[in-house]
């Protein structure tokens, strides 16, 4: 008989006890603890004689919840950096990326033509704008001649008459009256 192996192949009244209140406590389970359950793992382990010692049960159930805590999440981390890896690296992958680089830049062409039309539709019409300004501009320079013109004429009579002596008893002159009487039937007649 090996040390670790229990002296009977009878469960132990303490053993069985401490189990049930382990699983049962006040009628519900209880919560379950690693630390709890090791006594509980030797007293089974020692029960059965012909079973290996409790460390090495111990140890197996070790590797096993190190194999599923470390070594499962490690390989599921390695599966999915190669399923990246491959997709990144494979014709369909690229293909999509072409497609879709291409569906965007077309998109964008499309968009600059648009935004290129509304600026040269804003361009034309403030060209328009800019030449019926420039027209008007014109107009009123000729205006502006004509009536610097007939300003100049108009003083140059004004000055003539101004310029001719006045009779002392205040009568109109022959000379002034025909002037008059020109202007007046120039004026009757458009011109």
């Amino acid at each position: 008989m090996t040390p670790n192996q229990s002296k009977s192949s009878a469960p132990s009244p303490s053993g069985c006890r401490r189990r049930r209140k382990l699983l049962r406590t006040r009628g519900r389970p209880a919560i379950l603890s690693l630390r709890a359950l090791l006594p509980v793992t030797r007293d089974l382990l020692a029960e059965t004689g012909d079973e290996p010692g409790v460390d090495a049960r111990l140890l197996a159930l070790g590797r096993w919840v190190l194999f599923f805590a470390i070594a499962v999440p490690v390989a599921l981390i390695l599966a999915a950096w190669a399923w990246v890896t491959w997709d990144k690296s494979s014709a369909v992958r690229r293909a999509v990326n072409s497609a879709i680089e291409k569906l965007v830049d077309g998109a964008e062409l499309e968009a600059e033509r648009a935004k290129n039309a509304a600026l040269r539709k804003i361009l034309d019409q403030r060209e328009r704008q800019a030449e019926a300004d420039r027209e008007a501009l014109r107009s009123f320079a000729d205006q502006l001649a004509a009536a610097t013109d007939e300003n100049g004429t108009l003083a140059d009579a004004l000055a003539l008459i101004e310029n001719q002596p006045i009779d002392p008893l205040c009568r109109i002159d022959r000379a002034l009256l025909e002037r008059l009487h020109q202007q007046s039937r120039g004026a009757a007649h458009g011109g």
